[in-house]
């Protein structure tokens, strides 16, 4: 159970309180934009009651094997200590996260609505393009991963990019959502 509850705290709450907001003026179509110091804050809603906050940062870069990894640095409210997770880029811009928060769970971005894959222990199923409503606006053409162990109850989480901004949204199980309050895109 620590362990789902875990994963899926790490994977929910997406960012911070604090409104340090920057538009990007030439956004690209990236869903998932993961340049040094970029920062995605979400915050955390249950019956309209605040809950929590989340900050996710792009806090590095490296080439490991041949590979391109980023190191995502996610603390949980503003005087948390933050912990890394590393993802693994691939060339045609799906991602792997390899550590801690995610468990090893794949976002395959060339999907259609409706598809499903196998990504770990997880079934994961994909809805886009769709439009999100967070605190921070309005997003377009979004598309969203949901992850689910069948036969288990209380560990499902699901992750919402959208393009050019990146992480919005993150939800699971207990009710939780935890919509994009603030981003820094460099």
């Amino acid at each position: 159970m620590n362990r789902i509850a875990g994963l899926f705290y790490a994977g929910l709450f997406l960012t911070m309180l604090s409104c340090d907001v920057t538009n990007p003026v030439d956004a690209t179509d990236d869903p998932f934009p993961l340049e040094v110091g970029n920062r995605w804050d979400l915050v955390a809603v249950r019956d309209g009651a605040f809950m929590n906050e989340v900050h996710y940062e792009v806090t590095g870069n490296r080439i490991v094997d041949g590979r391109h990894q980023v190191i995502l640095s996610i603390r949980y409210g503003p005087d948390d200590e933050p912990y890394n997770d590393t993802l693994e880029m691939e060339e045609n811009g799906n991602v792997r996260f390899s550590d801690n928060s995610f468990g090893g769970r794949y976002l395959d971005f060339s999907l259609s609505d409706g598809d499903t894959y196998e990504s770990g222990e997880y079934m994961v199923t994909v809805k886009n393009p769709f439009t999100l409503e967070t605190p921070r606006g309005t997003y377009e053409n979004c598309i969203d991963f949901y992850f689910d162990v069948e036969d288990c109850k209380d560990e499902e989480t699901g992750f919402t990019f959208a393009p050019g901004i990146g992480l919005v949204r993150a939800y699971g199980a207990w009710g939780m959502d935890c919509r994009l309050e603030s981003y820094i895109l460099k």
